[in-house]
């Protein structure tokens, strides 16, 4: 299952400020890298459903926890009763930076919505008290007392991308530096901080295939693509997110149509955070963890495997052809070999004219040796 796109966050953060002024009551970790936060205010409660990675979305759905872990009662005791200030999106990319408390008691509670994903929490300084996952990268360290640093921001960011010449003046530089035989949706995806999902429509949509490669695309193209892509990134602002059902499976969801989508049935919802709410209660993500990586492995594994069966396969066959030719032709490669023992210094024309049905390929007086082809 896909994991949510900056576009998708973006979107999301801009519904998630309607908790803004509420409190935060229990916090719940439900399974591996499953959260519920409940939060309160007069006359309203909200359940905020946290899949890392996935969403973080208002939910109807309650699963409630039998027993807390020493995670959850670590947040609670941090987080029980202090009101939400903010909810934001860091370096427009897929982290949401929830600051809630005021004074000495503010913290912010981060996610980050990419990779393997991680909830950390930091006092108002931003640095990090408890952290779900501890991890240290080449340039920063998710680990208690440490200041909390965002990755590097991406290249392009969806904040760079604000109007159709920025887009189109950013595509030149970014397509001037890749290879021409590049796959387009791959450079584009590698540079601009959208969502696979989000580039490939805006190349459709621009009236290229998926397989264009970089040097297909001319000035006129670059203006066209440009167009799209400040199409699809608008829809951040002003979201027509919707479901796309195949045989009543939720297959996948955007805040956008998809052209790849077109033939099946589309369910349209009122925001982002409905959305992702449908589309999890369907599709449930059972654990996130190191087992999915061993899973992945595992199949990348048997498939190399079964690759080089067949590889073998073939090999063993084309070296059963190549000695049923060699033993149907053994008498006349042994005339050849006797030919060639009684005349030291006989030619590769010789022996041609004398087996007209043998092609010589060479004869190397020096080594001994004759090279035919069989």
């Amino acid at each position: 299952m896909r994991e949510i796109s900056t576009l998708e966050v973006a979107a999301l953060v801009k519904e998630l400020k309607s908790i803004e002024g509420a409190h935060i009551g229990k916090f719940y970790e439900l399974r591996n890298g499953q959260f519920r936060i409940r939060l309160s205010r007069e006359g309203e409660k909200i359940n905020l459903n946290c899949i890392l990675s996935h969403t973080l979305n208002r939910s109807v759905y309650i699963e409630k926890q039998e027993e807390p872990t020493n995670f959850s009662l670590g947040i609670r005791a941090k987080t029980e009763g202090i009101r939400v200030n903010s909810v934001a999106q860091l370096n427009y990319d897929r982290i949401i930076d929830i600051d809630a408390g005021k004074e000495q008691g503010e913290v912010h509670i981060i996610l980050e919505m990419f990779g393997k994903g991680n909830f950390i929490l930091t006092d108002g300084s931003m640095k990090i008290i408890m952290a779900y996952r501890i991890h240290d990268y080449r340039d920063r360290s998710i680990r208690p007392k440490v200041t909390y640093r965002p990755p590097k921001a991406a290249q392009q960011s969806i904040g760079d991308l604000s109007d159709d010449n920025i887009i189109s003046n950013a595509l030149k530089e970014l397509l001037g530096s890749c290879g021409k035989e590049q796959l387009l949706v791959a450079a584009l995806v590698k540079a601009l901080n959208l969502g696979g999902i989000y580039v490939e429509e805006a190349v459709l949509s621009s009236g290229m295939e998926l397989k264009a490669k970089v040097g297909d695309v001319n000035d006129e193209r670059i203006e066209s693509l440009a167009k799209c892509l400040g199409k699809i990134i608008g829809y951040a602002g002003k979201p027509e997110p919707k479901v796309f059902l195949e045989n009543g499976r939720a297959i996948d969801y955007a805040i956008c149509d998809i052209r790849k989508y077109e033939a099946m049935e589309k369910k349209a919802f009122a925001g982002v955070s409905e959305m992702l709410d449908f589309f999890y209660s369907i599709n449930k993500v059972e654990e996130i963890s190191e087992r999915s990586d061993i899973t992945e492995q595992l199949k990348a594994s048997i498939k190399k495997q079964e690759e080089l069966i067949e590889s073998v396969k073939l090999e063993a066959e084309e070296s059963r052809a190549a000695g049923e030719g060699i033993f149907n032709r053994m008498t006349e490669i042994n005339d050849l070999i006797r030919m060639a023992k009684q005349n030291k210094h006989i030619t590769k024309e010789e022996l041609e004219k004398a087996f007209p049905g043998m092609k010589i390929l060479e004869v190397n007086l020096k080594d001994k040796t004759i090279s035919i082809e069989m």
